[in-house]
């Protein structure tokens, strides 16, 4: 005679989170700020399993985003796919915290990478101060190629010019490099 055993998965103990379909790491796949992707949550038990009688909302957190956190809800099968999640940071070492109940999995995913996302704008980093009419400036301006999330371009061609505020008869000095790592510096830029 033969022994028919059935194995279930034990209590959930975590989470894991997923490209949608369970198989790919979040790593696996480039990531943009403001570029949504889809994801899956699995309710695993401690052995990895999936815990197919988990039932229940799971919230998403990361500092790979700075809007609303994402949450779904697990009803069958212990997972639940399409969770759309906008990163808006860029940045490396990237993880998703997945909490839901009494369980926490701080690092629910892959560590994953945030690239910016098209420059868009110019942000200036370092005001200038200092100087007298027709003086260096004590303080040179900074400005970067950012993107829409205030993300730094890098690689960016872009030329940046500087003009004063409310009139005046203008900068002089000279043009800093290209836009450089995305920074473009005035060196000896002198007040009029």
């Amino acid at each position: 005679d033969l022994l028919s055993v059935t194995v279930s998965a034990g209590a959930t103990s975590e989470f894991a989170v997923t490209m949608t379909g369970g198989t790919t790491a979040l790593s696996a796949v480039a990531k943009v700020a403001g570029t949504p992707f889809s994801s899956r949550v699995t309710a695993k038990d401690v052995y990895g399993n999936t815990a197919v009688a988990f039932s229940g909302t799971v919230t998403l957190t990361s500092t790979a985003w700075t809007s609303s956190n994402p949450t779904a809800t697990i009803s069958a099968n212990g997972y639940v796919d399409s969770i759309a999640i906008t990163p808006t940071v860029a940045a490396t070492g990237q993880y998703v915290v997945a909490t839901g109940g009494a369980i926490s999995t701080t690092q629910a995913s892959a560590a994953f990478t945030v690239d910016p996302g098209a420059a868009s704008k110019v942000l200036v980093t370092r005001q200038p101060v200092g100087g007298q009419s027709g003086a260096v400036l004590s303080t040179q301006p900074r400005a970067v190629i950012a993107d829409a999330y205030d993300n730094t371009v890098t690689g960016s061609s872009a030329t940046v010019t500087a003009a004063l505020q409310g009139g005046g008869s203008g900068l002089t000095g000279t043009l800093g490099p290209a836009a450089v790592s995305a920074a473009e510096n005035r060196p000896n830029a002198q007040s009029p």
